[in-house]
């Protein structure tokens, strides 16, 4: 499964590759070749960007299709907004740009132009809020193509420029040089600039001609892309950022619950160091360039040094001056409304090591860390929810059991003859009905209950249970119903033996009678 899975996760980010180049034939091709991703890559947030990507291209390709092609385009379209809408439910931040997007496509091809451009630019908004600048400007460009097609050229132009601009944010120079080709967009403003010290205004201009070397980019993204433990994610994303990064050491720093901490630190021809616990900032000054880190947080923007030895910001701190470090890179990582951490990358060899080219191979590392971190730290409390909740579970002295929509059993937390995981509990025919009846009130109508049943024990008798019954709700998921059960066998032998015993004292007083009237 594992080189499948990179495999899929590979021929996801080339799909996007494609498609932002203005190559959508090739993008379906790619996403064609893999239908079953939804399930290969169960769970991955690459599923709902694979739909949105599959999407997309297959709206830009309708126009040009056959009747029948187009129909099955239009299919593709609605499968991927209906698996859009499934994440967007459970979480609306991360994946409703997506959904919008695919909406949009969708009610153009429907003929409703004025939704189209409602959604188009409702999908921009969201995107850029969330700094998704990829699929913000998709949006826009989207946008421009259906109104080019029906001859508005002003709202194209200015969607156009909109997307020029998001583009630029993100830092795709190769995707700069081919709207300026082929709309003339930029020809005076097509260089990205990025803080330095170069030279006396502390601005350079970083040359990215050199071609992008796709190979080595997506092996490294879908290295990250498959990993789900935390220390594993935390490793492949800082090699994968040092390597494409052209650095000789790196640092990662993520924030928890005291704030901003050393995480891993990597160094060439070393294996990343993960630190367990974290060391706080404030202990790291021998690890990392605080001041470096400092600034970045300050102005909550990438921060790169071409020489940290002659920068007077940094020149004179004990680290650059012990290190001899000359570039520096500091990258936020995460979102605007929630900072995930800080990616430090340094070069003690080279000056201006950090060149434009470098710069866009880190955007997209750094965008598939941040989304994999996130997922690996949500996994990972899970985990540990799991964990306490089946200690809880487990000790508990009573009978705890999950049952799914159809009354069979899907968790039960100790062993009780009859009740095997995958079938319905066995409950004794005399205490049946009354089971039934409550189980059918918190399923169909959503009531809680409680009933006592008696169950077969493992050698010989029954043992009694007060069991209540109550209905649990996920959003998106079937009804399923939990029981509590206490055992009560002993309270029921004891009222046994004692109307037992009141009936011998019954019969005794009336033998007495008699005998006394005799």
């Amino acid at each position: 499964d594992g080189p499948k899975l990179w495999f899929y996760s590979a021929s996801v980010i080339r799909a996007l590759y494609h498609l932002i180049m203005g190559e959508p034939e090739q993008t379906l091709a790619l996403l064609d070749a893999i239908p079953d991703y939804p399930r290969v890559m169960l769970g991955s947030w690459s599923v709902p960007r694979a739909a949105m990507i599959h999407a997309v291209a297959a709206a830009s390709c309708h126009g040009r299709s056959d009747e029948r092609e187009r129909r099955r385009l239009e299919r593709r379209i609605d499968r991927s907004a209906k698996l859009l809408r499934r994440w967007a439910v459970n979480c609306p931040e991360n994946y409703g740009h997506l959904l919008a997007l695919v909406l949009a496509e969708r009610e153009a091809l429907l003929g409703d132009h004025v939704q189209a451009l409602t959604m188009f630019e409702r999908a921009r908004t969201q995107a850029e809020s969330r700094r998704c600048f990829y699929a913000a400007a998709l949006a826009c460009e989207r946008m421009a193509a259906h109104t080019l097609a029906r001859e508005q050229t002003t709202l194209a132009n200015g969607a156009l420029q909109d997307a020029w601009a998001l583009y630029r944010r993100w830092g795709a120079r190769a995707k700069l040089q081919l709207l300026g080709q082929v709309h003339g967009l930029g020809e005076q403003r097509n260089m990205l600039v990025f803080e330095s010290v170069a030279d006396s205004s502390s601005m350079s201009f970083l040359d990215g001609d050199a071609p992008v070397d796709l190979d080595a980019l997506t092996s490294s993204l879908a290295a990250i892309a498959e990993e789900l433990e935390f220390d594993a994610v935390v490793r492949k994303a800082l090699e994968a950022a040092m390597s494409n990064g052209g650095a000789d050491r790196g640092a990662l720093l993520l924030d928890g619950e005291s704030g901003l901490g050393l995480v891993a630190l990597g160094s060439s021809g070393r294996r990343v160091q993960v630190l367990a616990p974290p060391l706080e900032l404030a202990s790291a000054a021998a690890l990392v360039p605080l001041a470096l880190v400092e600034h970045m947080l300050a102005t909550e923007t990438m921060l790169i040094v071409d020489d940290a030895r002659v920068d007077p910001r940094f020149a004179r701190e004990a680290y650059v001056e012990r290190t001899g470090v000359r570039s520096l890179l500091c990258m936020p990582l995460g979102k605007p409304q929630r900072r995930l951490g800080v990616l430090v990358l340094e070069n003690r060899q080279r000056t201006a090591c950090f060149s434009e080219q470098r710069l866009q191979l880190l955007t997209l590392v750094a965008t598939q860390a941040s989304g994999t971190i996130d997922n690996a730290n949500l996994y990972r409390a899970l985990r540990r929810s799991e964990v306490q909740w089946r200690s809880l579970v487990d000790g508990a002295p009573d009978l705890i059991a999950l049952l799914d929509t159809n009354g069979e059993l899907t968790f039960v937390n100790r062993p009780v003859a009859g009740w095997v995981v995958g079938r319905p509990p066995a409950i004794e025919p005399d205490t049946a009905e009354p089971w039934r009846n409550a189980l059918e009130a918190a399923l169909e109508h959503g009531r809680r209950g409680e009933v006592e049943v008696s169950v077969q024990r493992s050698g010989s008798g029954l043992r009694w249970f007060d069991a209540h019954i109550a209905p649990v709700d996920l959003e998106g998921e079937a009804r399923r119903v939990m029981i509590i059960a206490t055992e009560i066998t002993e309270r029921k032998l004891a009222d046994a033996r004692r109307l037992e015993l009141e009936a011998t004292l019954r019969q005794q007083q009336r033998l007495e009678s008699i005998g006394t009237l005799a």
